[in-house]
């Protein structure tokens, strides 16, 4: 069996997940639309970790993980992001040397990791070092439907 495709369809104006044998599945919000998770983290966070509001579930797939420095982490001895799920076995997603958050910049890692009934869970973001000034913005986009 082929792998499914993702295509748009002019005539409904949606996109598709379409497979070999012709079946169209739209995609809508509920299903496949990519969902953005926001941790917002700020130098008083140093030392702690910052979990997310909201979960990613069971068979869903992170596509990437930004970190928007909004403002220098400044002040203070190697500030560090990592950036996690938090479930029953965390899954890394990035490491401290993915970002820099000591410069004014956004940086991205893209992957295709799978959730499993394991590792679904909040997003942790662990921060580390010290800084006396500060912030950024993690997003981590995610689809609830597989696409394999």
């Amino acid at each position: 069996m082929a792998r499914p495709e993702i295509r748009y369809d002019f005539v409904t104006k949606r996109w598709q997940l379409s497979s070999d044998d012709g079946v169209h599945i739209p995609i809508d919000v509920a299903q496949g639309s990519a969902k953005v998770i926001q941790v917002a983290v700020t130098s008083d966070d140093m030392g702690t970790d910052v979990d997310s509001e909201t979960s990613i579930p069971d068979g869903a797939s992170i596509l990437r993980v930004s970190i928007q420095v909004e403002t220098v982490f400044s002040g203070g001895s190697n500030p560090a992001v990592a950036v996690s799920v938090n479930g029953g076995t965390p899954l890394t997603l990035t490491v401290p040397a993915d970002s820099n958050i000591e410069s004014a910049s956004q940086f991205f890692v893209e992957g295709a990791w799978e959730i499993t009934s394991a590792n679904e869970g909040t997003i942790r973001c662990s921060l580390s070092g010290t800084a006396t000034a500060g912030s950024a913005l993690v997003c981590v986009e995610y689809i609830e439907l597989p696409l394999s």
